[in-house]
């Protein structure tokens, strides 16, 4: 497991490593994270991509268009194992 810090350093390793899935917690507008999204699916459009977000929050503008998936934290991870899973099924 990858993790990092910045939407810069992601997108680095994402070009340098071989990734299976791609999982972006969303905190504020989460615009950036819909921004990196976009970017993490046009490098490698085959590596799914999950966007986290919490309870109420609102999505921002291309996140939907950006992922595989969207999951609302509050869902206690269930659906996010399902994406998980989803996406290697896919793969």
């Amino acid at each position: 497991m990858l993790s990092s810090s910045s939407g810069h350093e992601g997108i680095f390793r994402f070009t340098a490593e071989l990734v299976d899935v791609v999982v972006i917690d969303l905190n504020g507008d989460g615009s950036e994270g819909a921004l990196i999204a976009g970017e993490l699916k046009r490098l490698k459009p085959n590596v799914p991509v999950i966007i986290l977000v919490a309870e109420g929050e609102p999505l921002a503008e291309g996140a939907l268009a950006s992922a595989d998936a969207v999951v609302r934290r509050s869902d206690q991870h269930e659906e996010l194992l399902k994406a998980l899973e989803a996406s290697q099924a896919a793969s």
